[in-house]
């Protein structure tokens, strides 16, 4: 597991976060790519 210090700015939102808790970023790949990448594998992504 990878441990990064990020800031992040929730004051104008509803999303609530206490000390301890984590947060997931999920990153959209690009879904031509994404083929592209299992047409070289031979696979069905």
């Amino acid at each position: 597991r990878h441990c990064m210090h990020i800031e992040l700015d929730i004051k104008d939102s509803r999303i609530r976060y206490d000390a301890g808790d984590h947060v997931a970023i999920y990153p959209k790949n690009n879904e031509e790519l994404v083929n592209r990448l299992g047409e070289l594998l031979g696979v069905n992504l």
